[in-house]
């Protein structure tokens, strides 16, 4: 049985609707912005949405930046990264979980331990392992530093 009023219930909705339009307003304000030309930017005052829409901006920044090529980047690294520390997580997060060993819970603590390091303190130091390897300014540097980043929390949380 529901222990909540229908009053209650209905309130309830309109404090998450609420929420929902509020966190969901910048992302509709960023379209409108973006749909909207040049000269209606600041002349047209505040309106809901433009009275003429433009897709000049996208055109201009696909046809005169680099921004296909940083988002094909970006694409690679993340994929090859996700791919990457999936299965080495789930591999160790089995091995965690369903064998036992002495010192099972230091090492858990000691692969938590490193996620509290921020990691602008670690540049330096990942610089400096990278440099020698030729892997600085690559994608393949990107891969192999985010992976190394991630397998830690990715293994708990498979465990």
């Amino acid at each position: 049985m529901n222990s909540y009023s229908s009053f209650g219930t209905a309130l309830h909705r309109l404090a998450i609707l609420c929420y929902v339009l509020f966190a969901l307003f910048p992302l509709f304000w960023l379209l409108k912005v973006s749909v909207t030309p040049n000269d209606l930017l600041y002349s047209e005052g505040v309106r809901m949405w433009p009275s003429r829409m433009s897709f000049e901006h996208f055109r201009f920044v696909l046809a005169h930046s680099s921004f296909p090529v940083f988002f094909r980047n970006s694409m690679i690294v993340a994929g090859a990264t996700a791919v990457i520390v999936t299965l080495l997580a789930s591999l160790s997060g089995y091995a965690l979980s369903r064998f036992t060993f002495r010192g099972k819970y230091w090492l858990v603590a000691l692969m938590l331990l490193t996620q509290m390091f921020p990691l602008v303190m670690l540049v330096a130091p990942i610089f400096k392992m990278l440099s020698p390897l030729g892997l600085t300014n690559s994608l393949t540097g990107l891969v192999v530093v985010y992976t190394a980043f991630n397998i830690p929390f990715a293994t708990f949380l498979m465990q």
